[in-house]
């Protein structure tokens, strides 16, 4: 038994060796959005459905139906659209100059797209167990911010309420301000500095003594990006931007990859929620959008969005 054991394992290891598995293609470009009876034919003559998000090789053929359309996005970063009745094949010679992007642009595409992996429904009862009434932080959290415009939100404090906001840092409270009847409040410009590349924590809880019991938010986290990160960003969003991107779903796609390749997760979330108003049927879209609320421990409305999975 042993023996057929080891000369198993021999096998399994002389496969994971072979060639074959060291030649795996990398794709030229990826399924944005895919609208109407699209296919993609392989080179090998094989059809098969398109889908979002689908990785497309070398000599891949899309083809569109009568009212379908297509979005791709090339490893170059030329961004192609497809229309009604049409026929495009993937290849290195996409039809324009090459102009490589600076950045990870195609690699955060990738890597984002990767999010519509979810089990979905499975996760209902764990949130369902996790939800708490009470005082519940919204943004920022769990995520990178960018320097400009920071902007505090929470939800479930009443029109009367007197909160206190608190920033805290390793050296302890960086900054505290008390609100009233809010559930927003924007870092004035007078405060300490929020220093780039420091993980801050917040919170927020009621400080009216007549208030029984008092409300205290759990803690959310947060680090302002660096100056260089920013000038990264930039970069790559400036690449993405005018008329490359013109379909409804793509831009705020990739823009959303992007501002999850550095780590601003809230900036992500705006820009997905932004693609599922274009493509509000497209059920990845809401897969990805339901894993980023969950990234965040937006429970809320991470629960929402697996509710409209589940449906």
């Amino acid at each position: 038994m042993r023996k057929r054991n080891y000369i198993l394992a021999l096998l399994m290891g002389m496969l994971s060796l072979s060639p074959a598995g060291a030649q795996e293609k990398s794709p030229l470009a990826v399924l944005l959005s895919c609208k109407g009876d699209v296919t993609i034919k392989k080179p090998s003559g094989e059809a098969i459905k398109g889908t979002f998000g689908i990785s497309l090789m070398d000599g891949d053929v899309v083809l569109t139906g009568a009212d379908a359309s297509a979005e791709l996005l090339y490893e170059d970063g030329l961004y192609v659209e497809v229309g009604p009745g049409s026929e495009v094949r993937v290849g290195k010679a996409s039809g324009a100059p090459s102009d490589p992007s600076p950045g990870r642009t195609f690699e955060m595409v990738q890597d984002f797209i990767k999010l519509k992996d979810t089990e979905g429904t499975s996760h209902l009862a764990g949130f369902r167990g996790k939800h708490e009434e009470g005082l519940r932080l919204e943004s920022p959290s769990q995520t990178r911010i960018r320097a400009n415009d920071i902007v505090f939100t929470w939800n479930g404090a009443g029109a009367g309420d007197e909160l206190r906001v608190t920033i805290e840092s390793e050296s302890g409270v960086h900054f505290q301000k008390d609100v009233e009847g809010t559930t927003r409040f924007e870092y004035p410009p007078e405060a300490p500095e929020l220093v780039p590349g420091t993980s801050y924590s917040w919170a927020v809880e009621t400080t009216d003594p007549l208030r029984f019991p008092p409300l205290r938010s759990p803690a959310a986290f947060f680090e302002v990006i660096t100056p260089e990160d920013e000038n990264r960003l930039q970069a790559s969003l400036a690449d993405i931007s005018g008329e490359k991107h013109r379909g409804g779903s793509a831009h705020p796609l990739v823009r959303a990859s992007i501002f999850h390749g550095f780590g601003l997760l809230d900036d992500a979330i705006a820009e997905t929620r932004k693609a599922v108003g274009e493509d509000s049927s497209n059920r990845m879209l809401h897969a990805i959008l339901a894993n980023l609320y969950e990234e965040a421990g937006r429970t809320d409305e991470a629960l929402a969005e697996y509710k409209k999975l589940a449906e």
